[in-house]
Parts: C-alpha cells; structure tokens; sequence
C-alpha cells in the first residue's frame, strides 16, 4: 500500500499511482473542466508521494531565492511531474490570484529536475512567458534563442522567444526599456526579413494608433475589393484600422464601416472616419446583434471582386491585400486566403502569459465574394466564434486546398480590454460554450463533406442547421426546467459511457426533455480536448438533446451522473450554476476493487462532491446488491436505491446463430485509454491455437496488432464494434490490466449480437449467468465444450439475449428514471 499524502483521499492516491495517466494528461484535464482541490494529486505525481503542494513550492521559491537545498531534497522530484504541477500552478493562476511568482518558480524547478535527468524541456513558451511576467529578465535570456533577434523563423518557439526578448527593452513597459529606435529595430526584424515595409511609431499615450511605413499606399493595381469592418463604440483606434486598409499598395480597395447600434458619443469618430475617404462608406445597424450580423449587413453593401474583414481595432500592414491576392495567383484553385498576426497590446507589448505573439488571424480573412457568399450565404449569426465556423465551413465546401493562410504577420491585432473573446481562453480551458459551439459545427462540416447538405446557415427555412449554445448567440436557455441532464463523459474512446446516445434517444422518445452535461472523468484523462462521439452530436443535431452545461443556469428535475469517476473531484463552485431538483448517481462496479494498479472510488466523496457543487443529497442507484450494500456500509447518508443495471442494449434482429466449421472467436480490446485495455501479456496469454479457431481482435489503432500468425486484427477506426461482433460466435472481453475499469459495455454488446461472452471475472455480479467467465476453466476447454455441444451454445445464447431483452432494455431503463423524475427526492 502506498503511502498516503495529506489532504488526497485514497482513490486520488490510486489514481496517482496506478500510471493510467500521466501528469501532463491530469493537469491539462483538471484545469479544462475547473476540477477544485486537485493540487495535491499532482504533488504526488511530482514527487512519487514524498512532498505536499506546499512542500514543492517551497522548495522551488527556496532554489529561486538562492537559499540552501540540500541534493537529497531534490532526489525524489522528476521532471515530466514537476512540470505538470507547475502548469497546473499557472492555470489556478489564472483563476484566482493572478500572481505567477510560485508558477515562475515551479518551472525553474522543473528545468533544473531536467538538466539533471537528461531529459526534455517541457512548456517552454509557458516557461519564458511567467518569468518575464514576474520581471526575471536574465532567466528569460538564459533560455531563449533571440536575446538578440537577427533572423526569426516560422517555428513557433522562434516567435515567443522574439516577443519576449523585444518586450523587455518596450519603452513603454519593458523591465529594460530601451529607445524607442533600438525596440523599433527589434520589433522590425522579422518584417524585414520577409521583404516587409519597416513599421515607425510614436512615444504618445497610445503608440499603436500612431503606427506608420513608407509603402508606397495604391502603387498595386487589381480587382476591386471591400473590406468590412464592424464596430462597436470605437475608440479612436478605428481611425487606426481603416487608415491600414485604404493606405493598402493595393489600391482598389473600399470600406464598408458598420456600427453595431453604438451608444450616443461616438459620432465624432464616425465622421472622421467617414472623411478619410469617399471610399469609405458608413452603415448603422437599427439595433445592436453582435459582429457577424453587422457583418452580414456589409457584405451584402460590398461590391468588389473580393471581399475581406478588418476589426475595427486592428491594423493591416499596408502590403496585406498585396500579399494575399498575390496568393490567389499563384494557386487558381484558392477561394479564400488568411495571414497571420502579431498579437499585442496598446503599448506594444506583446507578451501574455498562455498565449501565442504570432497568431493565425482569422479577421484577416479574404475570398471571392460571388463564389463563396452564393454557395454558403453569410456568417452564422452568433455573438461569438463565428470566424473559424465560417473558415472552416468553406474548405468543407470547396476542399481544404481552397484555403491557405500565409505564415506572414501581415496585421497588428489588438488587444483590448473590451474584447468580447478575452476571457474566454486560458491554459487548457475554453469557454465551455465555445467547445460546444465548436463540435456542433464541425460534425455539421462532416456530414456537408459526407453527406452533401445543403453549406448556408441559416437554413431555407430560416433555421439553424447545427444546435448552438444560447450563450454564443445571446439569448437565454429555451428550456431551463427540463426532466433530466445527463453528466457524461462523450468522448470516442472511453467503453464506459458509449451506451449514453442509446439510453437519452430512449428517453426522448418517451416524452421527457434531456439535456447532455460533460465533463472527462480523471482515469481517460488527455491533453488534448476531444470531440464527442458521432451518435451524441447526431441527437443534438436532430434536437433530441442539447448541451446544457454545469454552469448553465437550468434546473432539471434529476442530474443523473453516468460515471461514479466524474465526481471524483467537485467542480471550483464559480463553475456550476446548475440547480438540481434530486442528483442520481449511478455505480456500477464496487467502490475498491483489485489490488494495485487499480483506479478506486469513495461514497463518502462523491456525496461530499455533490453537496458541495448542487447542495443536494446524493442519491444512488447501484448495479448489483453487492455494490449497494458497499455504499451504504461506506457511511453515505443519501438515498441508496434498490439495485438495477442502468444500460440498454438493442437486441439484432437475427442474433441467434451456428458454429459453422471453425469457431469464429473474437477479442475486444477497444478502448483507446490505457485504464481499460488488457496488458500485452494477458492478450497473448487468451490467444488460443489458431489451428482450432478463427481468431480474431478488436483494438484501437495505436495499439500494435498481436503477433500471431493467423489472427487477424481489427482496428476500430475501420470497423464498427457491432459489425465486429456479428462476425464473431464468442467474444472474449480480457480484463483491464489495471482493476477497477471493467469493460461492461463491450460485453453487453457483444451479447446483443448473438455472441456467447465469457467475462471478465470482475463483471460476475453484474451480468451473472449471462455470460461466462475467464475463471469458469481454461478458456480452450470452454471454447471445446461450445464448439462440440451446439445446445450448450444456444442455452447459453438465450441466457444472453433473454438478460439483454430484459434488464437492458430501453423500456426498463425508461421506467426507472421515469420514477425518479416523478417522485420527490430529499434536501
């Protein structure tokens, strides 16, 4: 038994120790979905449980500071979980005290766990950027490679180093501030050395309005091409803005300005920006939409060939429309170009800590306007994020090779503290809404490419085509009181959920209003974030169910948890708006189970997590009598329901079937998370002589296929898990090679289908005589016995498929939360 660190529950400690994820997996995750009190888990994983939070952080500020550590202290800290804890620290930063110092620390610690391991940096751009914050200039110099910039690449280390060694001599804000012309000629370089016109600027209040070059403003002659600008309440910066765009090289250029409604006091600036040009031409909105509306108003004024965006606070180097339609030249099949932008401030700074200096600038945008508005029509009409929707919505349309961006800063994008996108961003987490905003998007983008539907939002009939959340659009929640939300991990590839889509179309179907929750349950931890599964985003797209977040302000009747792990930890309490009439959560495996590796859970904290985050009682439904009666012997003082498997299965229509002259074994492996795959050993150990069977194996594809001559290997990017299973006589589902994940659902799919399953043995008390198991016998003598005894086969078969029609069908599954929906549950 490892030893336990102060403050971590045991299942924390499990967790931990089990090696199912690593560091950088659970920090990423834990700050993605606001998980509150998880420092100490990735203290552990930092130190092997020797040290606390603090303990590491003191540490850290004593090696920063210079004050004596002894060697020995440093021993049991590696460098992959130092730097985990230490961008965990910084995202916490964000949230709450804003001060960087310990983060700054952490990473130094890291770095020297590193140098001393012989291993590799981690988090560089996150290194540089907390140093220069918390003003450590020699730091940052030590450790980047443009102390002195001459030559800056396209590589994305190249550009924050760049940023950051330019910042600290900002004569407006720079810890060194240099002269005005010694920072011009840093920040100048890397426009220089892409045939770029230098830029000049002035010591004012506000130095990017005083922005200037020497180009020589409509010496390009070309096709003409509008630029629409919307706006709101503008500061004088969009005197800045379309001066950049009419003092173009291109020459025939016209702008489109649009005001979004802004508020009495503006109009001074209006008419200047209306007497910089008759090329200028002004618009006003009859009342306030958000951006893309009044960019959809302008596009449909434009005239030109072309038509392009420029935000009202940005600035366009005057060789941008040059550079971009040059693009179009030299590639016929292009319908739409992009640039990239320097990112800064409005005293030229362009550091901020988590984010990028050289940016992809999706408001640099430019197409031809008749090809693109006549097959797709306008932006979609949200508040935010309706950029990259439109971006991406024409290359499904005309292909990806129609889209480039020129890896040129070819604009200053400014940023402001008015920006309606600034805090929607931090490291490892986007605003929930725009996550949803974008898989809803994206799996209409798939069936425009797969399917050919029709590309224009809105629809001929004046609808949406994809479900989007209220709070992009900038309205309220059109049902806030509905039967049941469902908290859910929907990604592809944990087994334990991919039965959600079944279990809410079941509900849909019988009246009730479902709306869909996410969170990723600790165990399938991952540092990049993944979209849900394809069946989910179906329904969505079918208005079946909608993302209802935890912090949205709704009030179902019933929260069913889907995953005892989702609780594992509460949410910080400014992440849940959510209101709750009863909260249901369903167990299906025992609290402890297995020895170590094991993942584990705790009644005791799952009910605390509940009370914390809804300020109701936990109610709990458990799988079998035997996980009952171990939550209620755990001290829970909620609610313990009488036991029921909470799943449904869909019986095939002609699922019984015959051993024809070779059995057809299959083995399901298809989890793409290490916490639910059988070990290399255990599968090598199940393969049985080819020489008797057909052998064969479902696994995801980043795993290597067996190598045994004569199995074939199957990888579920290719085939559908039941189309596997209707190949297959017996399926085998191995047991995970850590214990307490194990794969119910593959098991009762697999028996929906006709298979006979023998199980892992863990699943005895769920599916009892439903299946068979790897501990009845050898798996050879329970294949030979199926194989030679065709009605032990078919009784077996029918124990299968009488347990899938009963226990797992959608009707009982609709009846059990139609109780709970319709009786009163307790404060």
């Amino acid at each position: 038994m490892s030893p336990q660190t102060p403050g971590l529950p045991p299942h924390l400690v499990d967790l931990a120790d089990s090696g199912v994820v690593s560091a950088a997996r659970l920090a990423a995750t834990l700050l993605r979905y606001e998980y509150a009190d998880s420092i100490e888990l990735l203290a552990r994983m930092a130190s092997r449980g020797t040290y606390t939070a603090d303990q590491i952080i003191g540490i850290a500020a004593d090696l920063t500071h210079g004050r004596p550590v002894v060697d020995r202290a440093l021993t049991p800290l590696h460098a992959p979980g130092t730097y985990a804890f230490a961008y965990l620290e910084l995202g916490l930063a964000f949230g709450s005290h804003g001060d960087f110092t310990a983060a700054a620390d952490l990473f130094a610690l890291a770095r020297k766990i590193a140098d001393r391991d012989g291993v590799p940096y981690e988090y560089d751009r996150q290194d540089v950027q907390v140093h220069l914050a918390v003003g450590r200039v020699d730091y940052v110099r030590q450790h980047t490679s443009h102390a002195n910039p001459d030559v800056v690449t396209n590589d994305a280390r190249s550009w924050y180093h760049w940023a950051a060694n330019t910042d600290i001599i900002n004569p407006f804000r720079g810890v060194e501030p240099a002269s005005l012309e010694t920072w011009q000629q840093a920040f100048n370089a890397p426009f220089i050395d892409r045939g770029l016109a230098p830029m000049t600027f002035e010591a004012t209040a506000t130095p990017f309005d005083t922005v200037r070059t020497n180009a020589a403003a409509g010496s390009v002659d070309g096709p003409l091409i509008s630029i629409v600008m919307p706006v709101y309440a503008p500061t004088r910066s969009l005197l800045t803005a379309a001066r950049s765009v009419l003092d173009q090289t291109w020459g025939n250029v016209e702008v489109i300005v649009v005001d979004d409604h802004s508020p009495e006091g503006h109009e001074d600036i209006f008419e200047e920006v209306r007497a910089l040009s008759d090329r200028v031409s002004y618009h006003r909105m009859p009342q306030n939409g958000g951006a893309y509306r009044a960019r959809n108003l302008g596009l449909s004024l434009a005239r030109g060939e072309l038509a392009g965006i420029q935000d009202g606070d940005d600035w366009s180097h005057p060789q941008r429309l040059e550079r971009q339609m040059a693009a179009f030249a030299r590639d016929k099949r292009l319908v739409a170009t992009l640039s990239k932008s320097i990112r800064l401030h409005t005293d030229l700074y362009m550091t901020r800590v988590g984010s990028l200096p050289f940016a992809h600038n999706a408001p640099s945008l430019l197409f031809k306007r008749e090809a693109v508005l006549g097959r797709l029509g306008p932006f979609d009409q949200m508040r935010k994020a309706a950029d990259t929707e439109y971006i991406e919505r024409i290359a499904a349309v005309f292909g990806q090779q129609a889209v480039t961006t020129l890896k040129e800063p070819l604009s200053l994008y400014q940023l402001t503290d008015g920006s309606l996108s600034r805090e929607d961003f931090r490291p490892s987490w986007h605003r929930p809404a725009r996550v949803s905003y974008h898989s809803a998007f994206r799996h209409w983008h798939h069936r425009i490419r797969t399917e050919g539907i029709e590309p224009r939002s809105p629809d001929a009939e004046g609808r949406r085509p994809f479900p989007a959340p209220p709070e992009l659009e900038g309205t309220t929640y059109p049902d806030t009181s509905p039967d049941v939300v469902v908290l859910t991990d929907p990604r592809p590839g944990p087994q334990s959920g991919s039965g959600v889509a079944g279990e809410i179309a079941a509900l849909h179907a019988d009246g009730l209003r479902v709306g869909l929750a996410r969170t990723d349950a600790l165990r399938f931890a991952s540092q990049k974030r993944h979209y849900p599964r394809a069946d989910l985003l179906d329904l969505m797209a079918h208005d079946v169910t909608s993302w209802m977040t935890l912090g949205a302000p709704v009030s179902p009747t019933v929260l069913l948890i889907r995953d005892v792990e989702l609780l594992a930890l509460p949410r910080s309490t400014d992440a849940v708006a959510m209101t709750p009439q009863r909260v249901v959560v369903i167990a299906d495996r025992l609290p402890s189970e297995g020895t170590a590796p094991r993942v584990s859970w705790e009644p005791p904290h799952i009910e605390a997590a509940v009370r914390r985050m809804f300020n109701r009682p936990a109610e709990w439904i458990p799988a079998t009598e035997e996980i009952g009666r171990a939550i209620w012997a755990s001290g829970v003082t909620g609610t313990v329901h009488p036991p029921r498997l909470m799943e449904i299965t869909t019986v095939a229509r002609f699922p019984r079937r015959r051993i024809g002259e070779r059995l057809v074994l299959g083995i399901a492996d298809p989890s793409a998370y290490p916490v639910e795959q059988a070990s290399p050993a255990e599968l090598a150990r199940l393969l049985p002589p080819v020489a008797h069977h057909d052998v064969r194996v479902l696994q995801d594809p980043t795993r290597p296929a067996p190598a045994v001559p004569g199995v074939l290997a199957f990888s579920t990017d290719i085939i559908a898990a039941s189309e596997f299973y209707d190949q297959c006589d017996v399926v085998v589902v191995p047991a995970p090679a850590v214990a307490g994940s194990a794969l119910l659902r593959p098991a009762v799919e697999a028996m929906a289908r006709g298979c006979v399953v023998i199980a892992d043995p863990a699943l005895r008390g769920v599916l009892g005589e439903a299946a068979l198991y790897l501990d009845d016998g050898p798996l050879e003598q329970l294949l030979d016995k199926l194989t030679t005894d065709p009605a032990l086969l078919a009784e077996q078969q029918g124990r299968s498929l009488a347990f899938c029609q009963t226990e797992l069908s959608a009707a009982a599954y609709v009846a059990a939360i139609r109780t709970l929906t319709t009786t009163g549950g307790s404060r």
